[in-house]
C-alpha cells in the first residue's frame, strides 16, 4: 500500500501538536509559584526556566479530564511503530516520483523533536512542596515526544551510459597493414593501345584515302617530328604535286631548324631565334608566283620607288619619250660560285591597238643583278618611244617579265590614249 508523502508527514506530527496543546493548557491553569514572585513586581516577572533536576508535576496531580503524559508517550510510540511499519511496506517509487517527493517533503533540515523528561520524585515527599510553573518553551520541550526520522535507504546511482564511440588511434602508432585480397584474373587478353598508335593509324588511313592532300601530309610530318623522327620525309611526300611537295618541304625544314635553334640557344637574341623562320619565308616567297605589283610610265627614275610618273594621255602626231617602270615581287635569287646572290630576269613590252593588233614590240634582257646580300626588292626599267605615226585612238601597253631561274612569268598592262590635236 502506497501512502503519499504529505499524509505520512501529517500523521507523524499530529500527535505531537496535540500533546503540546494539552501541556500548555494545563500549565496555564496552575497557580504561579509564590517563591519566584515574592521580590519582583508582577508586570516585570521574567519567565523562569526550570533547572535540569526539577521534578515536573506528578501524574496523579494532573487535573481531572486531562490525558496524562505517560498515556501520550505511549500513544506517540504506537504512532511511531505504525509509521515505521508503513514506511517499510511502501512500494518503491519511480525515479520521477522519488525526485518530486524528495523535493516536496524533505524535512531533514528541521530539528528532531525531543522526548519529555521523565518525572521523578525527590525523596522526602517532594509532592508536598509547591511547584513553580515552567515557561511555555520548557513545557513544549518536555511535551514533544521523541520521534525518529528514518532516513531513506541510500540509492546507488545507475551506471553511466557510455556510447559506443570508435577508438581513435594516434598517428604516431604503427597502423596494421590493410588486408590484401587477390585480384580477379582477367581471362580476356587485350593489347595495350596508346593514343600515339591510334593517331598513327588515323594518319595512315587519311594518306591512303587522299594521297594528294597536302594538309594530311603536313599533319603526318608533324606527328613524325613529335616522335623525334627526321622531317621532311621526302619518300612519304612523293605522291604530292611538285609545287606542293616543294612548298611543304621548305616549311617543314624551317620549322625543324627553328625548334633546334631555340633548344640549343634559348638565351639568344630574337633576331637569331627568328633567323630560321625568316629564311623559310624567303624560300617560300620564291615558290610563289612572280608578280608586278607596280607599273608606270615615268619621265625619270632614280631607284626603287623613286620615280616621276607622267600622264597616260598623249597628243597624236608627236613623238613621246617615256620610261617603263616595273616593280617585281617573288623573284628568285641564288648563290653563284662566287657566293654572290644572282637574279636573272627578262622583260618584253608590246603595244596593242584597239583591234588587238601588236603594232609595237620590244624585248630586252635585263642585266644580271649580283649582290652580296639577298635582295628583297627589285625593279626593272625600259625606255619606250611612242612614234608620231600613232593615230588618235586607245592603246594597251602590256609588259611581261620572266624569272629565268625559276621559270615563272608575270604580266601587267596600262591603258594609253592618243588624242587628236
Amino acid at each position: 500500500m502506497h501512502i503519499s508523502r504529505p499524509v505520512v508527514i501529517l500523521s507523524r506530527w499530529l500527535p505531537v501538536l496535540a500533546m503540546a496543546l494539552v501541556v500548555v493548557g494545563g500549565c496555564r491553569r496552575n497557580d504561579p509559584p509564590a517563591a519566584m514572585l515574592a521580590d519582583t513586581p508582577e508586570e516585570m516577572r521574567p519567565p523562569v526556566r526550570p533547572k535540569a533536576d526539577a521534578i515536573p508535576p506528578a501524574v496523579d496531580d494532573a487535573p481531572a479530564g486531562q490525558e496524562s503524559v505517560q498515556a501520550l508517550r505511549e500513544r506517540i510510540e504506537r504512532q511511531n511503530r505504525l509509521f515505521s511499519s508503513n514506511t517499510t511496506a511502501e512500494a518503491p517509487l519511480s525515479r520521477s516520483q522519488r525526485a518530486s517527493t524528495d523535493s516536496a517533503g524533505d524535512l531533514s533540515h528541521l530539528p528532531s523533536p525531543r522526548p519529555p523528561a521523565r518525572a521523578e520524585r525527590e525523596p522526602g515527599g517532594a509532592s508536598d512542596k509547591p511547584m513553580s510553573r515552567p515557561p511555555e518553551g520548557a513545557a513544549r520541550d518536555r511535551a514533544e515526544p521523541a520521534v525518529s526520522v528514518k532516513e531513506p535507504p541510500s540509492r546507488t546511482p545507475p551506471p553511466a551510459i557510455v556510447p559506443d564511440v570508435p577508438v581513435i588511434v594516434p598517428a604516431t602508432q604503427p597502423q596494421p597493414p590493410a588486408p590484401q585480397y587477390a585480384k580477379p584474373v582477367d581471362r580476356v587478353t587485350t593489347t595495350t593501345t596508346t593514343d600515339a598508335d591510334v593517331m598513327a593509324r588515323e594518319f595512315a588511313r587519311r594518306l591512303k584515302e587522299h594521297p594528294t592532300d597536302a594538309a594530311a601530309h603536313f599533319y603526318h610530318q608533324i606527328f613524325r617530328f613529335l616522335r623525334d623522327e627526321s622531317i621532311p620525309d621526302l619518300g612519304s611526300l612523293s605522291p604530292l604535286p611538285p609545287d606542293d611537295r616543294e612548298m611543304l618541304s621548305v616549311a617543314l625544314d624551317g620549322i625543324s631548324d627553328w625548334i633546334r635553334k631555340i633548344q640549343t640557344d634559348p638565351n639568344a637574341l630574337p633576331s637569331r631565334k627568328l633567323a630560321p623562320l625568316l629564311r623559310m619565308a624567303e624560300r617560300l616567297r620564291e615558290l610563289t608566283e612572280l608578280s608586278i605589283p607596280t607599273m608606270s610610265l615615268c619621265r625619270r627614275v632614280d631607284g626603287f620607288g623613286i620615280y616621276e610618273p607622267m600622264a597616260l594621255s598623249f597628243r597624236a602626231g608627236l613623238e613621246h619619250e617615256t620610261i617603263i617602270y616595273c616593280e617585281v615581287e617573288n623573284f628568285t635569287s641564288r648563290l653563284n660560285e662566287k657566293q654572290l646572290w644572282e637574279t636573272k630576269l627578262s622583260m618584253e613590252a608590246v603595244l596593242y591597238n584597239s583591234a588587238g593588233d601588236a603594232i609595237l614590240r620590244g624585248k630586252d634582257n635585263v642585266p644580271i643583278d649580283l649582290c652580296r646580300n639577298r635582295r628583297r626588292d627589285f625593279f626593272v626599267v625600259k625606255r619606250l618611244k611612242l612614234p608620231a605615226t600613232l593615230a588618235a585612238s586607245r592603246y594597251i601597253l602590256k609588259v611581261t617579265i620572266v624569272d629565268e631561274q625559276a621559270k615563272r612569268v608575270a604580266e601587267n598592262s596600262l591603258n594609253l590614249m592618243m588624242m587628236a590635236q
